[in-house]
């Protein structure tokens, strides 16, 4: 009885120890499931990075390639070190210098189109800039959040790009995550509130050849 009452607590000390490591196993995987999911870019947006110049941190972007041109992007950058915040087109067509003001037109399926005056930091690029740009900046932001168009038609000039939108909502939400701050037209100084000098303008113009990923 004693030998097969002996044998009988092996086996259950056998199970319990089992059990335990099973249950040691399972803990970190359970909290990394119940932990929050961090947003992702999605659909035709993707998040890309890039050396900030004048600081250690990095500046993040959502960006989506053309439909018809994978080298034309439509982009809205995030630079944590200032903030800032700044729509950018870029198409090496785009033979502008810089400083150069260009009207840029946006237009969704079924709508009129909407015109806005944009300024272009060279490099065949131009950019609405939160701070300097603040109603257009704002407007195109706030269409882009509501609308529930699933593409984009731009034009500069005679250059037009159709860019798809499906995925923006989630995407921008992982720009916000990687960026730290929300895009905030309203976070400017004083001075910039009471007008922006011509110097202030071109200071706050992103430079797209030390910002952005050069093509390889």
């Amino acid at each position: 009885m004693l030998r097969r009452g002996g044998h009988r607590f092996a086996i259950v000390a056998t199970m319990s120890a089992a059990a335990l490591a099973a249950a040691t196993l399972a803990a970190p995987a359970r909290a990394a499931s119940d932990a929050p999911r961090r947003p992702q870019a999605s659909g035709a947006w993707r998040i890309e990075t890039a050396p900030d110049p004048d600081s250690q941190q990095k500046n993040f972007s959502l960006a989506t390639s053309a439909v018809t041109d994978q080298d034309a992007t439509f982009s809205l950058w995030c630079r944590p070190a200032m903030p800032l915040y700044y729509f950018a087109i870029r198409d090496a067509r785009l033979a502008l210098p810089s400083g150069a003001e260009v009207t840029l037109s946006i237009r969704y399926p079924g709508e009129e189109p909407v015109r806005w005056q944009v300024a272009s930091p060279g490099n065949g690029s131009v950019v609405v800039q939160e701070r300097v740009h603040q109603t257009a900046f704002s407007l195109i932001l706030l269409s882009l959040r509501q609308t529930t168009a699933t593409r984009v038609d731009l034009a500069i000039d005679d250059h037009r790009w159709t860019f798809r939108l499906d995925g923006f909502a989630p995407s921008l939400a992982a720009l916000i995550d990687a960026c730290g701050v929300e895009p905030d037209p309203a976070r400017a100084t004083a001075r910039e509130r009471s007008g922006p000098t011509p110097e202030m303008q071109q200071r706050n113009l992103p430079d797209p050849r030390r910002l952005m990923p050069q093509a390889k």
